[in-house]
Formats: C-alpha cells, sequence, structure tokens
C-alpha cells in the first residue's frame, strides 16, 4: 500500500545519503532556505536595524579606513574620548554589514539574504563535521544538518539584522 511505497521512499533516500553525504547535506539546505523563504522579500529596517546600518559611518561612508573601524564601536560611535558608547566592539558583523551595503546599498532585503545564506553555510558546517569529525553516516549527518537549519531556536538570529 501507500505506506509501504513510503517506507520504501524514506529507505531509499537514507540510503542515497550514506552513499553521498556531503551531497545529502547540501541538498538538504533546499528546506533551510524554503524555511526562511518570507525573509527574502522583507523590506526595510526594524528597531536597532536603521542605526547600526543606515546611520553607521563604518557602514555608509564613501570610504572608511580600516584603522577608523577598528576605533567605533557596532553602532559607529568613537570607543575613546567623549561622548557616551557601550563599547559593543563586533567588527566581523560592521565588515559584514560595510559589505553588504557596497553589494546593494542600503536595500534591506539584501541582508536578510545574506543572513539566510550564512545560516545555510552553518548548517552545512554542522552536517560536513558529522562526517568529517563525528563520524556520522550521511543520512544522520544531513539529518542533523536539516534539524540545526530549520529549528526555531536560530529564527532571531536569522531574521533580525542586528
Amino acid at each position: 500500500g501507500v505506506s509501504g511505497m513510503a517506507v520504501h521512499a524514506v529507505a531509499a533516500c537514507w540510503s542515497w545519503a550514506d552513499r553521498n553525504p556531503l551531497l545529502a547535506v547540501l541538498v538538504v539546505q533546499i528546506a533551510v532556505v524554503l524555511a526562511y523563504a518570507p525573509a527574502l522579500a522583507y523590506e526595510g529596517y526594524k528597531m536597532d536595524d536603521a542605526v547600526a546600518i543606515e546611520r553607521n559611518p563604518n557602514v555608509v561612508a564613501d570610504e572608511v579606513p580600516f584603522s577608523e573601524m577598528m576605533r567605533r564601536d557596532f553602532w559607529g560611535l568613537p570607543m575613546h574620548g567623549s561622548g557616551w558608547t557601550n563599547k559593543s566592539f563586533r567588527p566581523l558583523t560592521t565588515l559584514s554589514f560595510r559589505l553588504g551595503y557596497l553589494l546593494h546599498g542600503l536595500q534591506s532585503s539584501g541582508f536578510f539574504v545574506a543572513n539566510v545564506l550564512m545560516h545555510c553555510v552553518a548548517s552545512i558546517v554542522v552536517g560536513v563535521s558529522g562526517v568529517s569529525f563525528v563520524g556520522l553516516p550521511g543520512s544522520c549527518a544531513a539529518l542533523s544538518s536539516l534539524l540545526f537549519g530549520v529549528h526555531p531556536v536560530h529564527t532571531e538570529n536569522v531574521l533580525y539584522l542586528v
């Protein structure tokens, strides 16, 4: 019956994933992208996004010397001297915002696309680590990558820019 065919299909997929572990980890990223697909069309900035991106000189200035980027906090405020700052120093995040700005300007959907893609990379790392370091069969590595990728605990990290 139908249930027997479903069991056979799942077993065939499981077996295929065991023979092709890295490809299986890549294939499950389709589900990860689909889970976050609505974010690919998000427009506008929410809450702290405007301060950290739109008004941050490290992100939107015509030219940003590396030394200047290292002197400013996450919000673009000078970390030393007069004035308030929370000294929240996140240079990789600021650099990713700068790269996004250089690629697509202040078009906010580009930042959301980047977040989804970076989350897929993290999901791939989970699966590949399972195969390479833990010795998981491809089916288990793909399942681990899938569960990491679509688990709701990651929603805020993927869907918020700041």
